[in-house]
């Protein structure tokens, strides 16, 4: 047996044994397969066949350089010499920079701007080429063929550099354009043509306009002596833009707000009760909004909350407990109520309770134990239980637990390992559970069955995500 490592990083070596390795490179079918397990477990470079394509090369220098003498560099296009210089410049005198793209230069010099004697300025031909690299590396702007940039690359570069505004072709910005940019950087409103905005042309859709400009107004509410009001026609936008700017209040239709609108609004501007249409809330409208605006209780339906609406207002405002139909009210809502308002205990019909219910209420409130049925308990009502209550273990029938059970259980409370069945562990090694379970608990890596788990379940433990080889690749960086 070994001893428990500090850190969960230390399980690389530590619990896996060469024959669980050996297992793993033998369940290896792929060039794939291999790159990801090669940048776990470098020492298995001599079994490699290395039959790897230019990606999963890129992929393993990015991480491992020392393996530069096994790589075909022939192999590399230039995606991947990108790639891999972004991270690894020392091979920069291995690429032939013939192969780069303007896509490649672009990803390139973003990260590693000293390779711009090498570029061939001409191939960058695409406005997001430009777009990408300037936002960046604004030093390069001498470089640039401005006319290459389209309305849109426009729009998101003068978001953050605002100090090429001389080189904008302002004519290009469509109305969609303009509402982004205007939020951004409100100094150019007097080169907005406010037209686009208001036309229907130049939108992906109708939804897109109208949002447009509750977008610009919530950040920018200056502009809206501009609005044609008849575009914000959705109680919804109405609401969040009422929440942030209720000065415009007096533009706004109240007729278009539902009950919904109302609570999320009132919660914010209670102010504004005075318009409000209060048969439009329901009783979850209700519960959310009185829990944190009492002062509304003498506009309140009551008879519209259902059991769960009353358990989650009484837990924040137990003063209306004269009002609640506490038929209503079932288990599991009882079991949440209870254990934080616990003078409500009277009202509850205790012999009907479920599992879940005690579950819930012992959580809380582990002195009504003398009342709990146990046998009304789950495996799952245990796991949840003892990570809360430990006290109650000698209760526990351990035969219910379920392996899923016993990885949320032992997270927290290690202490019942010896509760717990081999196989369930050895089960458990297949899924995500035990993976959670190891990162908390490394010691009981021994328990786990190495060889069966998947390459990306080992990376996933070790803390390296088997996406991680690609995560940094420049094609996923937009």
């Amino acid at each position: 047996m070994f001893d428990k490592p500090e850190l969960v990083k230390d399980l690389e070596l530590s619990q896996m044994t060469e024959q669980d390795w050996k297992l793993l490179s033998e369940r290896c079918y792929s060039a794939y397969q291999w790159h990801i397990l090669l940048q776990l477990r470098p020492q298995l470079a001599d079994q490699c066949p290395w039959e790897l394509d230019g990606g999963d090369w890129c992929s393993i220098l990015r991480k491992w350089p020392e393996f530069a003498d096994k790589c075909p560099w022939e192999r590399l296009d230039g995606e991947d010499w990108s790639s891999l210089l972004q991270t690894q410049p020392q091979f920069a005198d291995k690429c032939p920079w013939d192969k780069l793209s303007g896509l490649d230069w672009s990803r390139l010099l973003q990260d590693q701007p000293q390779f711009a004697d090498q570029c061939k300025w001409e191939l960058l031909d695409d406005a997001w080429d430009w777009r990408w690299l300037l936002e960046k590396q604004p030093q390069f702007a001498e470089k640039c063929n401005w006319k290459l940039l389209d309305s849109w690359a426009w729009s998101e570069l003068l978001q953050i550099h605002p100090q090429f505004a001389d080189k904008c072709n302002w004519k290009l910005l469509s109305g969609r354009d303009w509402s982004k940019l205007l939020e951004k950087q409100p100094q150019f409103a007097d080169r907005c043509n406010w037209k686009k905005l208001l036309s229907r042309k130049d939108w992906f859709s109708e939804y897109e306009r109208k949002s447009a400009w509750k977008d610009l107004l919530l950040c920018q509410p200056q502009f809206a002596d501009k609005c044609n009001w008849k575009l914000l026609d959705e109680g919804k936008d109405w609401s969040e833009l009422l929440q942030k700017q209720p000065q415009l209040a007096d533009q706004c239709n109240w007729e278009m707000l539902s009950g919904s609108d109302w609570r999320d609004l009132l919660l914010c501007q209670p102010q504004l009760a005075n318009k409000c249409n209060w048969k439009l809330l329901s009783g979850s409208d209700w519960s959310g909004l009185l829990q944190t605006q009492p002062q509304f209780a003498d506009k309140c339906s009551w008879e519209l909350l259902s059991g769960s609406d009353w358990s989650e207002l009484l837990i924040e405002q137990p003063k209306f407990a004269d009002r609640c139909d506490w038929e209503k009210i079932g288990d599991d809502c009882w079991g949440l109520l209870l254990s934080q308002q616990l003078q409500f205990a009277d009202k509850c019909d205790w012999d009907k309770m479920v599992g879940s219910f005690w579950r819930n209420l012992l959580c809380g409130q582990p002195q009504f134990a003398d009342r709990c049925p146990w046998e009304k308990l789950n495996g799952r009502d245990w796991g949840i239980l003892l990570q809360k209550q430990p006290q109650f273990a000698d209760r526990c029938p351990w035969e219910k637990l379920h392996s899923f059970d016993w990885c949320d259980l032992l997270r927290d409370q290690p202490q019942f390992i010896d509760k717990c069945p081999l196989k369930k562990l050895e089960l458990s090694a297949r899924y995500p559970d035990i993976l959670e379970l190891l990162k908390k608990q490394p010691q009981f890596a021994v328990r786990i069955d190495w060889g069966a788990l998947h390459i990306r379940d080992i990376a996933r433990l070790l803390g390296r995500d088997w996406k991680s080889t690609y995560e940094n690749h420049p094609f996923f960086k937009y």
